[in-house]
């Protein structure tokens, strides 16, 4: 009884190591089917990030007919590179993104003026992150049909971000110019009529008009709707000088108009304009919340000034605001050896009155007239008086309210002087510039003092001035020069990462 238990019990044992023999073998199986999945699934990942990279970087640098275009085509190119099975043409536009960006290229092929898009490849509303789905792609199993599995689906998204480098952040500042001459300085007039005098304490010059910035996506969901605002209007302006404007701007060449705000009201575009009408000009109010007090529009936001810096170059408190002072030559590289650049370097970060200073500036200026490559080191990334501003095709300024200036290129533009005009409620201490003869008293970044009146309503600036630098002059992470675009190069402003 004993021996016959015994062989029934090795019987029992191998039908027990077959069963297992037959489920590890499975296992096998569809660890062998799982692996050939994850091979195609890493694949079409680094097809799917390196589309959108690459899309983000041709949507950036392209200065033909219509950026946009170029960005889809370069998604399709790069899959196609990375994939050894890549999506058909029908497989993009049958694709369905559950959680597509604002702006699809094939739904709204239209706005953004694409052919052959797909709801695949999106767009933030302002145009500032793209989204890349890999359409689903389906691996045949060889051994899950023995279980019912027959395919393993497969899918990639990523996502890059196009990033504004100008200094304070964001993009364009609400200003341009004709001219990028280097080191010229030209004054941001507070508007035409009575809001004109005392511009740069000169009733009779000024820039060459404004533009509608616009915000081409909410600043805050569930807050006042911003989309499609034009920064003409007194809160949104001093936002954008505070901050940028919300996207970027392209290169004008015949046959590629894109006026900024087009779409508008119904929805924002079109993707890097490139034509931007003129407006009626700043406000006293704009200027100075802007840079100094900051406001709330869409929620708070600080003036673009307003750092409480002190280290060191002198510290300036306007309206009761401690700004950003810190002056621009003592941020020349070390090694630059163009003497008036020496000249400039060698002055005192605070200079002791307002001569010393003019002094200091007129070498400044010397020294960006008259030195090519390199000349700041990377602290100029981290001070907000530096942005940029378009440089216009027109060589004189429109009519107020009328289409259209042209933009030739990106330039950068150092926020120099402050300018308040003098009254009997103005206090104006210290080292600043105070000129009783053109009745004004000038904020100059690096001269100690405080500007302060009593009457809440009167603590404003009338005007303030920019000084025109060289893309060549900056850091190249900050500003890339790039050569054979509109006006004999391309600046570029903007920085791309991938961002999931």
């Amino acid at each position: 009884m004993l021996s016959r238990f015994r062989r029934n019990e090795r019987g029992a044992t191998a039908v027990m190591v077959a069963s297992m023999m037959l489920l590890l073998m499975g296992i096998a199986a569809l660890v062998a089917d799982w692996g050939m999945g994850t091979s195609v699934r890493r694949a079409a990942q680094n097809a799917s990030d390196a589309s959108s990279l690459g899309s983000a970087i041709e949507f950036t640098i392209n200065a033909g007919a219509n950026p946009m275009q170029a960005a889809v085509d370069e998604v399709y190119d790069l899959v196609n590179r990375n994939m050894a099975d890549a999506p058909t043409a029908a497989d993009w536009t049958a694709c369905v993104d559950p959680t597509p960006l604002a702006r699809r290229t094939l739904s709204d092929g239209a706005l953004l003026g694409v052919v052959g898009g797909s709801d695949c490849i999106s767009w933030s509303a302002n145009f500032d992150e793209v989204r890349v789905r890999i359409p689903t792609r389906g691996v045949d199993t060889f051994f899950g049909s023995v279980f019912g599995i027959n395919q393993i689906d497969v899918a990639a998204e990523a996502h890059a971000a196009v990033v504004g480098n100008s200094g304070g952040g964001g993009f364009a500042f609400p200003t341009g110019v004709f001219s990028d001459a280097g080191g010229t300085e030209f004054c941001m007039k507070t508007g035409t009529g009575a809001q004109s005098h005392n511009s740069c304490g000169d009733p009779t010059t000024g820039d060459f008009g404004n533009f509608r910035p616009y915000w081409y996506a909410e600043i805050a969901p569930g807050g006042p709707n911003s989309e499609c605002t034009s920064g003409e209007q007194p809160t949104p302006m001093s936002r954008v000088m505070a901050v940028g404007m919300d996207h970027e701007l392209g290169h004008w060449i015949a046959g590629s108009d894109r006026r900024n705000g087009a779409g508008c009201p119904a929805a924002a575009g079109p993707p890097k304009p490139n034509m931007l009408d003129s407006a009626a000009g700043y406000t006293k109010t704009d200027i100075s919340n802007g840079l100094v007090k900051g406001g709330v529009y869409d929620g708070a936001f600080a003036g673009r000034l307003d750092g409480g810096y002190d280290t060191g170059w002198g510290t300036t408190t306007v309206f009761g605001f401690t700004i950003d002072n810190r002056p621009l030559w003592t941020m020349i590289d070390p090694s630059v050896g163009t003497p008036e650049c020496i000249a400039a370097r060698a002055h005192p970060a605070a200079p002791a009155d307002a001569a010393a200073y003019d002094a200091a500036w007129a070498d400044m200026l010397a020294c960006l007239s008259n030195h090519t490559g390199l000349l700041f080191t990377s602290a100029i990334e981290s001070s907000a008086r530096l942005s940029a501003v378009p440089k216009f095709i027109e060589t004189t300024p429109l009519p107020n309210n009328s289409c259209c200036y042209h933009v030739d290129y990106i330039v950068p533009m150092w926020i120099q002087d402050l300018y308040v005009v003098l009254s009997p409620q103005l206090t104006c201490n210290g080292t600043l510039d105070n000129d009783p003869v053109e009745g004004t008293c000038v904020s100059r970044p690096g001269l100690n003092g405080t500007i302060s009146i009593v009457a809440p309503g009167q603590r404003v600036l009338d005007s303030a001035s920019g000084v025109v630098l060289e893309c060549d002059h900056l850091p190249d992470d900050l500003c890339n020069s790039l050569s054979g675009g509109p006006g004999g190069g391309t600046n570029s402003f903007t920085g791309v990462e991938l961002t999931r």
